[in-house]
């Protein structure tokens, strides 16, 4: 958290984390944007998700993807997964990136891709929220 706001970064942070995820709201109930490491496949994860009513997950998530997927690829990541999670009340944009956090050395660098790419969901999905 604190390297977000050394770095003058355009997200802010709610609290610490308690656990190895941090979610960050987006507005209204249903979007948020979380942070992740995973300590099983070794991994860094941001997402964009839609919980809530399943049925209104599922339309928002399929305007979203009418409106914004392929422009999602150009202006946060190449790389995304857009997972409309069929049978779960949730759906949800993803980037991951299979990056060792337990190495030390490297952190700043992974605080950096956190940073980046944090901002670019957080620019991207903003705006987009408030029209669903």
């Amino acid at each position: 958290m604190n390297y977000l706001e050394v770095n003058n970064s355009t997200v802010r942070l709610t609290k610490p984390p308690l656990k190895s995820w941090l979610d960050i709201p987006l507005g209204g109930t249903y979007y948020h944007l979380a942070i992740a490491v995973n300590t099983k496949d070794i991994s860094l994860n941001i997402w964009f998700k839609i919980t809530g009513e399943r049925s209104k997950v599922k339309s928002d998530f399929d305007n979203l993807y009418r409106i914004a997927h392929v422009d999602s690829y150009n202006e946060i990541n190449p790389y995304l997964n857009w997972e409309r999670m069929e049978r779960n009340q949730r759906s949800a944009v993803t980037l991951k990136i299979h990056w060792d956090f337990r190495d030390k050395s490297s952190w700043t660098e992974q605080f950096k891709w956190f940073k980046d790419n944090l901002e670019k969901f957080d620019l991207f999905f903003r705006p987009k929220v408030k029209d669903l």
